[in-house]
């Protein structure tokens, strides 16, 4: 299971950061989407899905 992050489209709504802060992260300069871990466990998968759910611009892609 890995994430693919579309940062071309991010607009730095922060919602995948509050959900799902083991897997991502916001830059402080920009507040676009920064990966912490791309390839997360099961443990984190529900929350980066449930990230990528509540993405308005739909940033990540999740690969299984």
């Amino acid at each position: 299971m890995k994430i693919r992050l579309h940062t071309d489209r991010c607009i730095g709504s922060g919602m995948c950061a509050a959900i799902a802060p083991a897997v991502f992260d916001q830059d402080p300069d920009t507040m676009l989407v920064l990966p912490r871990d791309l390839s997360p466990s099961a443990e984190q998968w529900a929350a980066a899905a449930a990230a990528a759910d509540c993405c308005p611009v739909s940033v990540i892609e999740l690969l299984e």
